[in-house]
Parts: structure tokens; sequence; C-alpha cells
């Protein structure tokens, strides 16, 4: 968890599957200190975990007792190094080792497109390493890693011959993470350099210091490479590989070599940079096997990824896909570095829709085709659930709820916001509300001014057809602010004093006045008129008091109104970035009264 200032904390949480509540004495703050003369090293010749350079990409590790946590770098910015600590699972207080991968220089993150470290049957853990440092002693970028279970030391180091042009390039050895072949002394790596690497011989039992042994990488791929999947038969083992922009191919492993000649292909309709990627099977049942891969732009927000399920034995045989029946099946917004996770005959996959996307097999009733169903309806701005106010506007997700192809919002006669679109309307409490956006899916709307608690009936009524009701609660205020990007998070939706649009390329700077668009203000004085667009003289006022803060510091309100020439629901905040800010990232949240927006927004001060 990043708290919105200069300063980061990151906690580790163990919560209750059944209500969310903390246990094993959580959550613990990740703190670590090691010996180090690297660049970022105190005077006392100690390295400090730095929450604000590390994120925390690689899944969790659960084994000997312990929880292992990754580190890697924030793409390649800032004094960065690799991480990997250990906490007892019984008691999160308790840390049981740690281990940095460049204590004398910098670099060496772990980071493998979010895949954990890799276990053996002994409990020695296995992680790669991007670009950084390398002396085969202390510091080791660009190398693949045997670790111990109990403390995390390093019992073997292997590092390609190339590492230097690997470096220079960014080329990481570890973009893929580690896979190790079952009924085999065989490790997996893939790199950015769509080089496919095989180590041999480092499940045994032999112990002794770290060595450095060099490996050379077979090219699988013309492009980078961040995730693969591999399948051990009878026959020998298969892996899966993406080539980005291209097809995912069925290379065999055969007498400790990758064949480059593809056992069969597969290309989507639509081209992927990223691409999750897992096998379920059987055992090593021939003809069990399917390719689980999800496919999409994840720099577009708003359009759903695909995942598609395909015959492990023959990936030109496309055995489903999530686009076959959108309207029951569709994925949501595609998330990289996420990989299908298959269990107890389900498929589960996030997304940047603030969703975990569940499939199975298909039992039961079903909705009656065509019918509109809602399932949820969140803030448009957040992306997450809960109570909704008065003007707020909201995103509800579904099926059937409107035409195939989408569309956007229309002006009536009068010039204001159409209630009506494409045959598709929707009601809170029998009031028609504004419609900024329709689909099949997804409906953004503006929740009617009048709308008073403690609750409110959410309906659809599409082509004739009623949905389902969904009954939300009602609050004063919701406030969030949104994003540039259209996801909930990150970089805001917000205008420098000039009219730029803030980004690193067009910073705010300290004492100078920035517009950030938000929703879920509440209701204003004079009332909110639905449906209507506000002009520049717009006199209304949110009836609750609006502070804002930047960095943990306050920054001073210089205007809170409805957005001029945008639907009333959308306000302008104006405030001044404090004097003192930091520079750099800095997280805002808005409050209304009693409520607060996430902390997931920031503006860049420079």
């Amino acid at each position: 968890m990043l708290c919105p200032c200069r300063t980061a904390t990151i906690r580790i949480h163990a919560l209750s599957l059944s209500d969310g509540h903390e246990m094993m004495n959580g959550p613990a703050t990740i703190a670590a200190t090691v010996n180090g003369e690297g660049v970022d090293s105190l005077e006392d010749g100690t390295l400090r975990f730095d929450a604000l350079q590390q994120i925390q990409r690689p899944g969790l590790a659960l084994a000997n007792g312990s929880v292992y946590v990754g580190f890697g770098s924030h793409g390649d910015g800032g004094l960065w190094h690799g991480w990997l600590l250990a906490y007892d699972v019984s008691n999160l207080q308790r840390q049981t080792a740690v281990l940095n991968t460049s204590p004398d220089g910098y670099g060496a993150s772990i980071w493998q497109s979010g895949r954990a470290p890799a276990i053996d049957r002994d409990g020695n853990l296995y992680v790669a390493t991007g670009n950084g440092d390398v002396d085969g002693m202390r510091n080791f970028g660009e190398s693949v890693l045997k670790l111990s279970g109990s403390d995390l030391s390093i019992q073997e180091v292997y590092t390609p011959d190339d590492w230097r042009s690997l470096n220079d390039t960014d080329w990481d050895v570890g973009s893929t993470g580690v896979i190790l072949l079952p009924g085999t002394n065989e490790a997996l790596l893939g790199g950015k350099s769509g080089n496919l690497y095989l180590v041999d011989g480092w499940m045994t039992d032999q112990s002794g210091p770290a060595g450095n042994s060099g490996i050379t990488g077979l090219q699988v791929s013309a492009n980078e490479m961040f995730d693969f999947a591999a399948w051990e038969t009878t026959g020998g083992a298969t892996v899966y590989v993406l080539e980005p922009w291209n097809s995912l191919k069925a290379l065999q492993v055969v007498n400790g070599q990758v064949d480059p000649n593809p056992l069969s292909e597969f290309t989507p309709a639509a081209a992927s940079l990223y691409a999750g990627i897992a096998v379920s099977a059987n055992g090593d049942a021939q003809g069990s096997g399917i390719v689980w891969v999800t496919t999409g732009n994840y720099d577009v927000s708003g359009v759903p990824g695909t995942l598609h399920a395909l015959d492990a034995s023959d990936l030109s045989v496309e055995l489903w896909n999530s686009d076959m029946v959108p309207d029951r099946d569709t994925l949501g917004w595609f998330a990289k570095f996420v990989s299908p996770m298959v269990v107890n005959g389900r498929v589960y996959v996030a997304t940047f829709s603030n969703a975990l996307v569940i499939y199975g097999l298909l039992n039961g009733s079903q909705p009656d085709e065509g019918v509109p169903q809602i399932t949820s309806v969140v803030s448009g701005a957040s992306y997450l659930g809960g109570a909704v106010a008065p003007g707020e506007v909201v995103a509800i997700f579904g099926s059937n709820l409107g035409p195939p192809q989408s569309a956007g919002a229309q002006l009536d006669s009068d010039g204001n916001v159409n209630t009506y679109l494409d045959e598709t309307q929707v009601f809170f409490d029998g009031v028609s509300a504004p419609l900024l956006y329709v689909s099949s899916t997804q409906i953004v709307a503006v929740v009617p001014f009048g709308v008073a608690g403690p609750s409110t009936q959410v309906v659809v009524l599409e082509n004739g057809e009623v949905s389902n009701q969904i009954t939300a609660p009602v609050a004063a205020a919701t406030p969030a602010l949104f994003s540039a990007d259209g996801t909930g998070g990150d970089q805001g939706a917000i205008l420098n004093q000039d009219g730029t649009a803030n980004s690193f390329v067009a910073p705010a700077t300290p004492g100078s006045i920035v517009s950030l668009y938000s929703t879920g203000i509440g209701q204003t004085n004079p009332a909110g008129l639905d449906a209507q667009i506000a002009s520049d003289s717009d006199p209304a006022m949110p009836l609750l008091p609006v502070s804002v803060s930047i960095a943990n510091l306050p920054a001073e309100v210089v205007r809170a109104g409805p957005a001029p020439g945008i639907v009333e629901g959308i306000f302008q905040i104006q405030v001044r970035v404090p004097e003192a800010v930091p520079i750099g990232i800095d997280y805002i949240v808005l409050r209304v009264g009693q409520y607060s927006s996430p902390s997931t927004v920031w503006v860049y001060i420079q």
C-alpha cells in the first residue's frame, strides 16, 4: 500500500478468506537492511530497503513455512535493487531471511513479469534478475539464482556469456521468471532479448559455494518475452511462448535442447505485446491439455481483452474464447503481467476493470438470452464499488445492457444529455439518468441529483427488456478523481495552469494552479440539474466542504464547481500546488465533508 506522499510504506497482510480480517499477527511493514557499498548505501556501510524505489511485481511464494516477497524497480528509474524477503507464515512480524541481489552496486531487479519464484522438491527457490551490476561475488544482474529456502543464501548462479550486451540494451534475462520442468533437473527462463534459456543439472543434491557458469540462449522470438508456460508429458516437455505482435508457438524440449521448429502455432486475431499463459491438464495424459492465453492491448482503456482456450497438442485448434458469447463471457480490460490461474475446474483472470473474472463449466439455469443483467454498479472514476451519491458518474457492468455497437453521449434538442440512447435507459428509483456511454456490457450514467438515501433501486431498460433490480446504498458524497487513462489510478486527468495536460513531459510547478476532475461530490447549491451542460458562469457550489491534499500537504482550493462544458455531476477542482511539495510523483486525496477519495491518482511536479 502506497501512501500519498514522497515516502512510501509497503505492508504484507494475511487475510481471512471468510471475512477479510487480519490474521497471522499481520499486517507487517516491509523493511530490511543489508551490508553493502552501493551508490545509495549509508555512511555506516549498510543498504536499506526503500519502498519508494521498489515495486512488488513478482507473485508471492509460499513454502518452507515462509512467505517470500520479491521486489524490482519502477522501470529503470532511480536507484533500485532486487530484493527477496521471507516472513514466518504463522507470525508476519518475524522476518526470517533477506536477499539483496546488488548490495555493492545497483540494479538486478527481481520482477519476472509477475511470476512468483519457482520452488523445487527440496524447498530451494529460483529467481531471475534484470539489468544491473555483475561481479559474480555479491552483485548478480542478468542472472538466474538458486537460493536456499531457509536463509536465501545463494547456492548457484548462472549468467549468460553476453550479459554485458544484454545490460547495454536493457534486455533483462529475468523477464519471464523461471519454470522447473517436472521429472527433470532442467529449468527454463526467457529474456527480453527473445532468447529462451535451458539450464540443466540444477535440481541435484550438490552443495557448496555459489559458482558462475555461462549459459547461452536460443533465439525463439524476434521481440521481447514476458511470459511462457510448459507442459511435461511422457513424450517430453513442450514450451509455449508468445512472440509479441505475432504467434503463440509450441516448442519441444528434446534431449536437453529446445527445438526451434514449432510443433504448432496460434495467431490471435488482435496482436498483443503482452500475454498471460497457463496450462491445465490431467497430469501428463495426452489429449487433456489446454493452453489458456489472455491477449489484448493494455494501452487502450475500455477495450476488453480476450481469454483463449487452445488444444495444448495443437495450438491451431481453438476450443473456446471469451468473445464467442461476449454478453456472457467478456473478460474486461486486459491487464499485463497477469497469467490465468486454473484451480478446481475454474479459470481465474485478474483485469484492469478492477474485477477478478472467473470461468467454469455452465450448469443449471441461465439468464434468458437477450434479457439485460446488472452485475455491479461502481464509481465511474475510481471503478470501486460501494455507495452512490447524487450526481455521481457511475459505471454499470453486466450483460445485454445495451447495443452490440457501443455509443457515446448525445444531446437533445435543448442541448442536454439524452437519457435515452440506442434504445437503452437507466432508472434510479424510477428516474431516468443521463447516459454518457452504452454498450452490451457497460453503461456510464449520471445518478440523478434527486436520489436520496438510504438506498436506491437501479434498473436497465434495453430494447423493451427490463433487467434485474440492483439495490445501491446512497451516501451524501463518494468523491473520486478521474485518471488520465480511465482505469481509476496512476496519472490523474489534470490540467496545468497553462492548459496543458499534466504528465512527465508537462509537469506542474510548486505554487501553480492545477485543475482536477472529479465526481461523487454530492448535492450542490443551487441544486444540480440532471443532464444539463455546465457553463463557465455556473453558480452551483458543493453543499459539503471540499479540501485537497497533495503529497499529504494541504492544497489551497481556488474553485470547486461543475466542470465547464461538461455534464453536471463532473466537477472541476482548481487547487494551488503547495510550495513545499516534493518533486516527482505526488498522490492526491480529495475530501468532501467526511468522505475521502482513494489515494490512487497522482500529479507530476517538477
